[in-house]
């Protein structure tokens, strides 16, 4: 094909192209005619009455619970003794569930009843026979220590009068200690002799025959330990009558040695004494008095006699060659008289002890004697009270009328404080514990209206002040009022519809949300003028609840507000189905 023909067939493709579109724009000059007008988008109002918010409801699920259910937890660690009820059955206020192992219980219960029993009748004539042998007891005993006092006063003062002559006589000490042993010899045998009846056959008649009774081998030792000391002491005496300060040092040496000698054995004789008393019982015409006043002579004697050997001791290592007393009969006139302050306080504390022990008996005595006083009879009376309460939980009752659910143990089953021993229920009144949010939670109030089970009344009977801390929500308690109700069962979860609340402000509505429009700085609803043109309205909004929100202004039962705002615009005109 030539460039000529090529030119020509371009030249006809272009004009029929040209035709084409001028054909096209009659075309859409006759479909915009005045006779052809565009669709208008359709759109449905709302019911404002049935959105308003007194209609409206919060749905939740809470536990069905009796108004009046209990848990019982034992109060006491003891084995079960005996259930009187099973699960199902139906118990009466103050009824015995069951009863806890209280023999111990019961039994200190009766022991403290009888203590208070008995101290208010009054002491018996034994109670009243035991006290005075107390104070009896107590009264013999002060007199003793006051007899013990005496003699050990006079021990120590003899103690001190020994070391004084020895202090005063300087060199002629030993000779004089040597004299002084003599006399203490002789009152021993007499004092001991008198007791046992050896020399002085008359001296124990009235009490010979309970001497030792216990043991008599004590009483044969001791005659025999009385005859040694005897047989020394008379050799003693016969050396001594002729020493004098002229006498030579070995014949001082003879009759220090036998002094010491009789000393030893008369501190045997006098612990054997020691142990016939103790032998000895007060039966018959010895009294026990009189042998506490023979046994504190014994002992008196035994401390003068070790303290007459100490003195001998103490003069023999004392003097020097020449006869000449040194500075330890210094010390030990000190140390006497230091002993004898020491006595004198030692037996004054103990007698004021003694004295306390007798006055307190006395007081004991007067005090069984006299009538109880409420003061006196308190104590008892608050271990009975105390007594009876513990008693009482170990006996588990019914605290009002309703049904076992639940015993989860046996009879001799060991149960601890605190454990869970029975439930129980009262039908007679029904319960929900449910949950709402924080954004719901001004929406209802105590005495809302509620539908359980879309069946049953109820109405809010407590909201909790407070959010949960574990499930984040807000507790409420609904009590249900239809007597239907007790088809359903304790424990149950069921569906709660609560009626919202709507007292406060009578122009709340709870809308759809597709029916609010939402700008950055406001929000509106749509609304359809008298040219069906869409205009706009705006509101305030409160929570969102679901897929509904609530409109607390700018609302009221007069508006009518399109269902749905997506895809329509302000000024746009539509048609209203």
């Amino acid at each position: 094909m030539n460039i000529k023909n090529k030119k020509k067939l371009l030249y006809i493709l272009s004009t029929f192209i040209l035709i084409v579109f001028i054909l096209r724009i009659v075309q859409a000059k006759i479909n915009l005619s005045p006779e052809q007008e565009p669709t208008k988008t359709k759109i449905n109002y709302l019911n404002i009455n049935d959105y308003q918010s007194e209609g409206a409801y919060i749905y939740t699920t809470g536990k069905l619970e009796s108004l009046k259910q209990l848990d019982i937890k034992s109060e006491l660690s003891a084995k079960i003794k005996k259930i009187n009820f099973s699960i199902g059955d139906k118990v009466k206020k103050g009824q015995v569930i069951l009863e806890l192992d209280n023999s111990t219980l019961a039994a200190q219960l009766s022991q403290a009843q009888a203590s208070l029993n008995q101290r208010i009748a009054g002491a018996s004539n034994e109670d009243i026979q035991i006290y005075q042998t107390i104070v009896d007891t107590a009264k013999a005993d002060l007199e003793k220590t006051k007899s013990d006092n005496e003699q050990m006063i006079s021990s120590y003062e003899i103690a001190l009068q020994v070391a004084k002559n020895n202090l005063s006589l300087g060199g002629e000490t030993l000779i004089d200690t040597l004299h002084s042993v003599q006399p203490i010899l002789t009152k021993s045998l007499i004092e001991t002799d008198n007791i046992l009846g050896i020399d002085n056959e008359l001296a124990n008649d009235n009490f010979e025959d309970v001497l030792s009774v216990l043991d008599s081998s004590n009483l044969d030792k001791t005659k025999t330990s009385y005859l040694q000391a005897k047989k020394s002491k008379k050799e003693f005496d016969d050396l001594v009558i002729n020493l004098n300060t002229n006498s030579l040092e070995t014949e001082i040496n003879i009759v220090k040695n036998k002094a010491k000698e009789s000393l030893k054995l008369m501190e045997t004789h006098l612990f054997n004494m020691q142990q016939v008393l103790d032998s000895t019982v007060p039966i018959g015409n010895l009294t026990q008095t009189s042998l506490n006043t023979m046994k504190t002579t014994i002992s008196t004697l035994s401390s003068t006699i070790n303290m007459i050997d100490a003195s001998l001791t103490n003069a023999a290592q004392g003097q020097n060659e020449s006869g000449e007393a040194l500075n330890s009969y210094k010390i030990a006139h000190e140390k006497a008289k230091q002993d004898l302050e020491n006595a004198k306080i030692t037996t004054e504390n103990i007698l004021k002890i003694k004295e306390a022990t007798y006055n307190q008996a006395l007081a004991n005595l007067e005090k069984i004697k006299a009538n109880p006083r409420d003061v006196d009879l308190a104590p008892l009376q608050a271990v009975v009270s105390q007594s009876t309460v513990i008693y009482n939980k170990s006996v588990i009752t019914a605290p009002f009328d309703g049904i076992i659910s639940s015993i989860p143990y046996r009879t001799g089953d060991l149960i601890t404080a605190g454990q869970i021993v029975a439930s129980i229920v009262n039908q007679e009144g029904l319960q929900v514990k449910a949950h709402i949010n924080q954004k719901e939670r001004n929406l209802v109030s105590e005495g809302s209206e509620v539908l359980i089970e879309d069946i049953y009344h109820g109405t809010i009977n407590n909201i909790s002040p407070s959010i949960d801390s574990i499930t984040k929500k807000i507790e409420l308690i609904i009590a249900i009022t239809d007597e239907n109700a007790k088809k359903l069962t304790i424990g149950q979860y069921v569906n709660a519809k609560i009626f919202i609340d709507n007292t406060k402000n009578n122009q709340t509505f709870i809308i759809p949300l597709a029916a609010v429009k939402v700008y950055q700085d406001r929000k509106v609803v749509f609304f359809v003028d008298e040219n069906n043109i869409i205009q706009e309205k705006e509101i305030k909004t409160g929570n969102i609840l679901g897929d509904n929100i609530e409109i607390i202004e700018g609302l009221d039962l007069e508006n009518n507000i399109i269902s749905s705002v997506a895809g329509l615009t302000v000024g746009e005109e539509v048609t209203v189905q």
